[in-house]
């Protein structure tokens, strides 16, 4: 990711010529190449980025619980990451991750944010909020989807649930959501 006032990229004179290119890597980009991009479609990737990044630095935290669900993590992590790393701000306002605690490779921010952030919401619905909503409140009124795609393990063994779909009680045994009645 690049600076947006091109810190580190190039220099822009008054006219907009483009000076003093600094990326070894990239073939300086004339201004009729630059033209050629429509200014509606730059600005929709400039919001969307600009979102995405948004999104990632209020949520990083689901953002990093997902990051570890997507390697198969089989355990539950502590939705404030104090058992998995911690998180600062680096100089660009980005997100950065230190004091990493886990085996696996800490996520790059910019990775995190290719994934989109309501398939991020709907992972950690599903695998922390409704556990701990059943947790705290016995008898939470969810469908017969919601109850299959929550996550389950033996500390619920227990846990009651209204099935609004079967419109009955459920009991969690360890295995199956059983009919109360």
């Amino acid at each position: 990711m690049f600076s947006p006032d091109l810190a580190g990229v190039c220099a822009i004179q008054p006219d907009g010529t483009i000076i003093g290119w600094q990326l070894a890597d990239y073939k300086q980009p004339s201004l009729a190449t630059l033209a050629e991009y429509d200014s509606a479609v730059v600005a929709a990737w400039m919001d969307d980025y600009t979102a995405r990044r948004s999104n990632l630095n209020c949520n990083y935290t689901k953002y990093v619980l997902y990051y570890l669900g997507q390697l198969g993590a089989t355990r539950t992590y502590d939705v404030l990451l104090k058992d998995v790393c911690d998180a600062q701000y680096d100089g660009d306002g980005m997100i950065a991750f230190v004091n990493w605690r886990l085996s696996s490779a800490a996520p790059d921010p910019l990775d995190l944010m290719k994934y989109n952030y309501d398939d991020v919401a709907a992972w950690y619905r599903n695998n922390y909020e409704l556990p701990q909503l059943v947790a705290d409140y016995q008898f939470v009124r969810l469908s017969t989807d919601e109850i299959a795609a929550m996550r389950t393990d033996d500390s619920m063994i227990g846990y009651l649930v209204f099935n609004t779909t079967r419109r009955c009680a459920q009991r969690w045994t360890g295995v199956i959501w059983a009919d109360l009645w």
